[in-house]
């Protein structure tokens, strides 16, 4: 397996953007043609602020793991204890806490310093696709 080690200067703007990285094709073994891939990134002012989210299920407060946080376009998953911390700059969000088999929350929140709350999500009972069709 071969590796490159390589470094690239950020954008001198914010912005989503689209970087292509190519391979030419090896003009010593024509079974490996050339190819590429699409990078997307998104740069960011400097984070200013930290927020901790705390995520738990409403029934009991029992604390969710890997519970997806989500800032446009900042995203982490909580830990065990159902923390997840992001890093952003200052600036207003759509706040939307996301887990496993229960309700996404959602909040516009404005950072203007750092930030904390708990985030309770309402579990949503599994479905099975045949419950309603009765008795066979």
């Amino acid at each position: 397996m071969y590796f490159a080690d390589v470094r690239l200067t950020a954008p001198p703007k914010e912005g989503d953007f689209v970087w292509r990285v190519l391979s030419a094709a090896s003009e010593e073994d024509l079974s490996h043609s050339g190819t590429f891939s699409e990078i997307p990134i998104c740069v960011a002012p400097p984070p200013e602020c930290t927020v901790v989210i705390k995520a738990a299920g409403i029934e009991g407060k029992k604390p969710l793991a890997r519970a997806t946080v989500a800032m446009h376009p900042f995203r982490t998953q909580s830990d065990s204890a159902g923390i997840a911390t992001l890093r952003i700059p200052k600036g207003k969000y759509r706040l939307l806490v996301s887990a496993p088999k229960h309700a996404a929350e959602s909040r516009e929140v404005d950072i203007t310093a750092d930030y904390s709350a708990e985030i309770l999500l309402h579990e949503v009972p599994s479905q099975n696709a045949y419950s309603d069709w009765g008795p066979t």
